[in-house]
Parts: structure tokens; C-alpha cells; sequence
């Protein structure tokens, strides 16, 4: 069929492409940053390893200068899978991108009337008790 140097043609169902290409994408996602994670903190366990067992103060250095690395990797991580969540829950409720498009009145009711911005000073005025 197809050697190893030839991609396989995507196919298009429904004017889409298929679940299969999805589900991979996520998998080789989830798996490189399993292994990301893995190589974080085993880079992050051997020089710690070796300032127990050697007294090293260099390794300890080391351990020092990788550990905002791995905690900034971290961040990023939770920070990406819930905005991820945050998405999926958006796209669940409100529907996909042809649905997208609502403004403010559509959150307000009809006879709410913005406050101009001489008001809204002045409530901000009033609320810091000028």
C-alpha cells in the first residue's frame, strides 16, 4: 500500500475530516508531553540524586536552575488544559462557530440601558466615597 516515506491521503467525510485523524493528534499530544514531563523531572532527579548522595554543590545548583523550568512547564500545561476545558464547555452550550456571534444584547435584556461615561465616573466617583 503505502511505503514509509508516502503520507496517506487525508479523506473528508461529511465535509470534515474523519474522528481518526483527531484522536492520533491527541494521542501523540498527550504522549509528548508525557515525555516532556518524564524528561523534566528525571532531569530534574539526577543532579538532586547526586547532591544527596555526594554533597555536591554544584548538583544542587543544578536542581535549582531546572526546577523554574519545570514549574513554568507546569503552568503552561494546566494552564492550556483548562483553557481547553473552558472551550469544549463553550462550544457544549452556546454550539460551534456559527453560533458564536452574539453581543451584548443578547446577555442583557432589552430595556437595560449602559450607563454613559460621565455616569459611570461618577458611580466610580461615589463607590471610592469622593
Amino acid at each position: 500500500m503505502y511505503s514509509s516515506g508516502q503520507v496517506r491521503p487525508s479523506v473528508r467525510v461529511g465535509g470534515h475530516l474523519g474522528g481518526t485523524s483527531r484522536s492520533r493528534s491527541k494521542a501523540r499530544t498527550a504522549a509528548r508531553r508525557r515525555l516532556v514531563l518524564t524528561v523534566l523531572f528525571m532531569a530534574l532527579f539526577v543532579p538532586v540524586l547526586a547532591g544527596l548522595a555526594t554533597g555536591a554543590a554544584a548538583a544542587w545548583w543544578v536542581a535549582i536552575c531546572l526546577l523554574p523550568i519545570v514549574c513554568t512547564y507546569l503552568a503552561v500545561l494546566f494552564r492550556a488544559r483548562r483553557l481547553s476545558a473552558e472551550r469544549e464547555i463553550n462550544v457544549a452550550f452556546f454550539g460551534g462557530p456559527q453560533r458564536g456571534e452574539f453581543g451584548l444584547d443578547d446577555m442583557f435584556p432589552s430595556g437595560y440601558e449602559f450607563p454613559s461615561a460621565y455616569e459611570a465616573e461618577e458611580l466610580r466617583a461615589a463607590g471610592a466615597g469622593r
